[in-house]
């Protein structure tokens, strides 16, 4: 699992009938989720500071530097959590989406198996509108 998963929407595990529904709600989904870290990031610093400015003023009876660590502290409890829930969902909605097509109808992945081209049958046969059409496949080393 690599750091580029944990920025995914999850719509490659789904099948998608237009490859660019896909495409569009990766990098929908991978702005909100570096814009909540580097808000996040910014929040900690912001909050950090105001501490430093608090932790500066006489025995921190300073009423504007502790209002403004309060702030910025809040605010930064509420950036973190929203990227941890925004991460915890996207990361729920990708396990619920795989294996399934764009309406959430199962692709039964489960059950399916890989075959050989040597297991399966030489020819593939089917009736299309009263006409006989076989597809047969060949190997040619």
């Amino acid at each position: 699992m690599g750091i580029s998963t944990l920025f995914n929407a999850s719509s490659r595990f789904q099948w998608h009938t237009q490859e660019k529904d896909a495409i569009s709600e990766d990098l929908y989904t991978r702005v909100i989720k570096i814009s909540l870290l580097l808000f996040t990031g910014y929040s900690y610093f912001e909050a950090q500071k105001a501490n430093a400015i608090l932790k500066d003023s006489f025995m921190g009876f300073n009423q504007g530097a502790e209002s403004k660590f309060q702030r910025a502290y809040t605010q930064y409890q509420l950036a973190a959590l929203s990227t941890v829930a925004f991460f915890a969902y996207s990361g729920t909605k990708a396990y619920l989406r795989f294996g399934r097509d764009e309406n959430f109808k199962s692709l039964n992945i489960p059950t399916r198996e890989i075959r050989n081209l040597e297991e399966s049958n030489s020819g593939l046969q089917f009736q299309n509108r009263n006409q006989r059409i076989e597809f047969v496949a060949e190997q040619n080393f």
